[in-house]
């Protein structure tokens, strides 16, 4: 509900978007480590890529409200319009 409102007031949500794209890249880079990192592995570095990902996946998913919207406004025009039909 909050992210609706917020994502209903920033002029390009969709930046968030990308945003949490990056984060989720990043995360998933560092979860294994990937070999390029130079990073060991250990539960500290897991614990920051699990934190890493899941701020991502909230940024991603925070336009899922607009798009909810969206998606019941098409099923709304079909729907008249079927109705449309089946009475002509």
């Amino acid at each position: 509900m909050e992210s609706g409102w917020l994502s209903d007031r920033i002029p390009y949500p969709a930046m968030i978007s990308l945003a949490g794209n990056v984060l989720l890249a990043v995360g998933y880079v560092l979860v294994g480590p990937a070999p390029f990192t130079g990073l060991e592995t250990g539960k500290d570095l897991l614990y920051v890529s699990a934190a890493i990902i899941a701020l991502g996946f909230a940024q991603v998913s925070f336009l899922a409200h607009k798009m909810l919207k969206c998606i019941c406004k098409k099923i709304e025009i079909l729907f008249r319009r079927w109705r449309l039909r089946s009475r002509g």
